[in-house]
């Protein structure tokens, strides 16, 4: 029989009327128990390689095709346009490997004819079935598949609206566009350890309507790179049940009961599924002290920090501390797992925001802090930096990232509560690979402001190093080769080639890149056989 949830939810509303018209009874019957209608079975007919263009394969009903998926890539299919098309009434199933479980379906999505937008959520194989309407596979129809493939971008995997923006010179993810019941989730490219300290901080545009919706989260869970949760009120997390979400909420749900929300745009800590209950972990409590609203057109810089010896979770809004909740969530939420994705989640429902963050700004820094830097001894980093009148500053912090966002704590040192010149040094042993550092300073309020990112070198042995130095920093790439005579090459997070340069033995030298945005670059070093020798992140500062 007819899939008939998803055929009335796709054709045009005359059309559904008319088709549906005799068994409407029986349609509001099957709502209740019909989720999504999938084919499966069918015959291999070899495999599909799919490249970033649209590509053209005549198919058969009733046959399947393999290919090969990478996790948070996005994948194609179609017979509504780019090349494909049909005659009949098709349908598209997305399979695992084994043919069992559904990833996507589509019935009917332009017409009679199918479509598949699907981000993998893991690697390896999966089949695309193409079947006639109600999974009849005895006809040989024949068809035009339009298939492709686009690959992640970016330091995250991108999901449902979201997409990549450029805002102020830095790319940013924009999680929902001012449109109505839109999500757009995003998750980084690299987990957070809860067996350990870390931080994670962006900048949240929040929108420049008081009167819009819904609000964004930052989210931590074990589950998927690719998982997204329900609209509205729920802010893209709803169902997410083993996810820990820190919301930002820019709607009062309940007005004027209050049993969940509050007047004021809040923050809230929950655990449990759902932001539309009253069993908030944490809070709700203003976002601002002042109880002003956050989508003021302006971005707010949050900062989420872990500390594993009293397991704490703090919540800082534009460098105060707002809300903090103590519990063991490798244990209540993760089932055992602690390095887990992190991300952000936006929706919209019926009324409407811009939504989006980027990498944190630091916040200005007092004018008592000299100087901060950093320097090898023997093979050790060791960061200095000089201050004066720190009376109300309570202890300091030092961090490194690889991409500005995700922070490992590498210790910490009590202010002495000097009035004159102090001089304090801290040492990084934990690797010597090349990574960015932040100092933070937090006063005797909880409330911290921290430093630009500085690059500590690499301080292994000199014959271990294949580059002694290199740099990006306010729009000047910087490399000293100490040894043979390289090619190198500065790329973008999309694929963009911004530079390439050879660079001769024993030689410094500094280049000029004009109006290079501030972001994660890779920098790849070539020898003379033309053989990779190194990758390497570089995070671009603009001071």
């Amino acid at each position: 029989m007819k899939n008939y949830y998803n055929y009335y939810m796709d054709k045009p509303c005359l059309f559904r009327i008319q088709k549906l018209k005799s068994i409407t009874i029986f349609y509001f019957l099957l709502i209740q128990t019909i989720n999504i209608f999938a084919c499966t079975g069918g015959t291999s007919n070899g495999s599909l390689s799919l490249t970033s263009s649209y590509q053209t394969r005549s198919v058969k009903n009733g046959e399947y095709y393999t290919l090969n998926v990478t996790a948070c890539n996005t994948y194609f299919f179609s017979f509504c346009g780019n090349g494909g098309t049909a005659t009949w009434d098709t349908e598209l199933t997305l399979l695992d490997a084994a043919g069992s479980t559904q990833l996507s379906y589509s019935d009917d999505a332009c017409g009679m004819q199918s479509s598949i937008t699907w981000t993998a959520s893991y690697t390896g194989t999966a089949r695309i079935l193409i079947s006639q309407y109600s999974c009849n596979h005895d006809q040989l129809s024949t068809a035009t598949l339009a298939y492709k493939v686009t690959p992640k971008t970016g330091s995250y995997c991108i999901t449902d609206n979201a997409s990549y923006i450029l805002s102020g010179g830095k790319t940013c993810v924009q999680l929902t566009p001012e449109v109505n019941d839109n999500k757009g989730c995003a998750w980084n490219d690299t987990k957070v350890n809860f067996n350990a300290d870390f931080s994670v901080s962006m900048d949240f545009y929040f929108g420049n309507n008081i009167n819009g919706a819904d609000g964004s989260t930052i989210v931590f869970q074990p589950i998927s790179p690719t998982v997204c949760g329900t609209t509205g009120g729920e802010l893209g997390t709803g169902g997410l049940s083993n996810a820990v979400v820190v919301e930002f909420d820019t709607y009062d749900n309940d007005f004027p009961t209050h049993a969940v929300d509050i007047a004021a745009d809040h923050i809230a800590i929950d655990t449990d599924g759902s932001l539309l209950n009253s069993t908030h972990a944490a809070g709700p409590i203003a976002a601002l002290a002042s109880n002003a609203s956050i989508d003021d057109g302006f971005t707010h810089t949050v900062e989420i920090r872990w500390k594993k010896a009293t397991n704490t979770m703090s919540v800082y809004f534009d460098g105060t501390m707002r809300l903090s909740l103590s519990q063991d969530f490798v244990t209540t939420k993760f089932g055992g797992v602690s390095q887990v994705y992190w991300g952000a989640t936006a929706s919209t429902g019926g009324l409407n925001n811009q939504q989006y963050f980027c990498p944190s700004t630091p916040i200005v820094l007092p004018t008592q802090l000299i100087s901060f830097k950093t320097e090898c001894v023997e093979q050790n980093k060791v960061f200095y930096w000089d201050i004066t009148h720190e009376e109300n500053i309570d202890y300091y912090i030092l961090e490194k990232t690889i991409d500005g966002q995700s922070y490992q704590l590498i210790d910490e040192v009590q202010s002495t509560q000097s009035a004159t010149l102090k001089t304090y040094s801290l040492i990084d042993n934990t690797s010597n690979e090349r990574t960015y550092y932040r100092l933070k300073m937090i006063d005797k309020n909880g409330n911290y402001t921290s430093t630009n990112l500085i690059s500590g070198a690499s301080c292994k042995n000199k014959s271990e190093n294949l580059v002694d130095y290199y740099s990006l920093n306010n729009q000047q790439l910087t490399i000293k080769n100490t040894g043979e005579e390289l090619s190198y090459k500065l790329i973008s997070t999309t694929g963009q080639l911004i530079l390439e340069k050879n660079i001769g033995e024993n030689t410094k030298e500094s280049i000029v890149i004009p109006s290079l945005n501030e972001g994660i670059y890779f920098l790849q070093f070539t020898n003379k056989s033309g053989n990779l020798t190194e990758n390497k992140r570089v995070f671009h500062s603009i001071n």
